[in-house]
């Protein structure tokens, strides 16, 4: 199913995700290289980077974490193809979820940098700020927002986001 999928959603025909992650590194590099806190910025970043992608025609999706979990973060998922269709998480502002000696936690119990269960995922977005994820991946982060564990088909979330509209711009 994914050439029929990928065909539908039009995603390209060649493996950008070197494109991808080059992206969102130069990106939230410029902003780093001014000791600016990132805390806060994943709107911006998000529509920076969505901003980016979509005009080299990478299919991406805006998601509202507040629409699934009531926490204020958004964060993108851009598909590419590379033998089928595969996905990258991006939050390039994560890092603000990462325990640190001189922040404290606000509306969040536990810090999400710890309840991640794969910590190649917390690496990644720390180091690069995307990863590429897929079912388990990707409920595997959300979970670390949240007081559940989740098991949300990706497949099914993205076709009925993009169908409804509900998180992609």
């Amino acid at each position: 199913m994914d050439p029929f999928y990928a065909s539908l959603l039009n995603i390209r025909n060649h493996d950008c995700k070197d494109e991808i992650t080059k992206i969102v590194k130069e990106l939230t590099d410029k902003v780093r290289g001014k000791d600016c806190d990132l805390t806060g910025m994943c709107k911006y970043f998000a529509s920076v980077i969505e901003s980016e992608l979509k005009k080299r025609h990478i299919t991406t999706y805006y998601i509202d974490l507040n629409d699934l979990l009531g926490v204020d973060h958004v964060i993108l998922i851009a598909e590419y193809n590379n033998n089928g269709i595969k996905r990258m998480l991006i939050d390039p502002t994560f890092c603000q979820f990462e325990r640190q000696d001189n922040r404290h936690l606000l509306y969040l119990k536990e810090w999400p940098s710890d309840k991640i269960k794969d910590k190649g995922i917390v690496n990644s977005l720390l180091k690069m700020g995307c990863v590429d994820i897929d079912n388990d991946g990707f409920n595997n982060y959300i979970s670390g927002f949240s007081n559940e564990e989740f098991d949300i088909d990706l497949d099914r979330f993205l076709i009925k986001t993009r169908t409804k509209g509900i998180s992609k711009r």
